[in-house]
C-alpha cells in the first residue's frame, strides 16, 4: 500500500496528488460546526502511471538441453516483471517456433498462456510436428521466442531466440 496525504485537509476542496502508481486507501470523516463527527467512509483509489512501464521476461531454462526427439515435450517457465522486479499478473505471453526442413521454413503456432498472480507462466509444448517431413529427414533445426506484446500500461518485450535440434527418429536406447 502506498501512503500519501491530502493537501488542505480542513478545506471543503481537499486535494490529493499521488507521486507514484499504486492503490491508495482514502477515508473521509466530517466534523460539523457543533463539533459532531461522522463515521469515516473509506474507499480504494487505484492510480496508474501516465507512462507505460518497462517490462522484462525472465525465462528459466532448467537445462541446457539442445536436442529433443520427435514427440518429446519442451517446458518453458518464466515471469513477466516490471522495472522494479514486481510480477505482472493476467498478461498474455506468446510463443513463436520456426523450423527449417530442407531449406524450407515453417512457422508453427503455439497457444499463448496467461501470467498468474505473481507474473509467472509455464508452457509445455512439442517443439515440432514432423507431419509431411520426408522419411529421410533425420533432424530439424528449430528456433523459438517468448514474447509479450505490451498494452496501454506496459511496454512490450521479448527474449533472445533459443535454438534446438529435433531428431525425428526414436531416441537411442539406453
Amino acid at each position: 500500500m502506498v501512503i500519501a496525504y491530502l493537501a488542505n485537509q480542513t478545506s471543503d476542496r481537499a486535494t490529493f496528488v499521488p507521486d507514484k502508481a499504486g492503490t491508495y486507501v482514502v477515508s473521509l470523516a466530517v466534523t460539523d460546526s457543533t463539533g459532531a463527527k461522522s463515521a469515516p467512509d473509506t474507499t480504494n483509489v487505484t492510480v496508474i502511471s501516465a507512462e507505460r512501464v518497462d517490462t522484462k521476461l525472465i525465462v528459466d531454462n532448467p537445462s541446457s538441453k539442445a536436442d529433443y526427439y520427435l514427440g518429446e515435450q519442451m517446458t518453458t517457465k518464466g515471469r513477466l516483471v516490471d522495472a522494479d522486479g514486481n510480477g505482472i499478473p493476467n498478461q498474455t505471453i506468446r510463443f513463436k517456433s520456426v523450423s527449417t526442413v530442407l531449406g524450407f521454413t515453417y512457422d508453427y503456432p503455439i497457444e499463448p498462456v496467461t501470467t498468474d498472480s505473481t507474473g509467472a507462466f509455464t508452457k509445455v509444448f512439442d517443439p515440432i510436428s514432423a507431419q509431411c517431413a520426408p522419411s529421410f529427414v533425420k533432424t530439424v533445426d528449430t528456433e523459438a521466442w517468448v514474447y509479450y506484446d505490451g498494452n496501454d500500461l506496459y511496454n512490450p518485450t521479448s527474449t533472445p531466440h533459443g535454438h534446438v535440434t529435433v531428431h525425428l527418429p526414436s531416441p537411442p536406447s539406453s
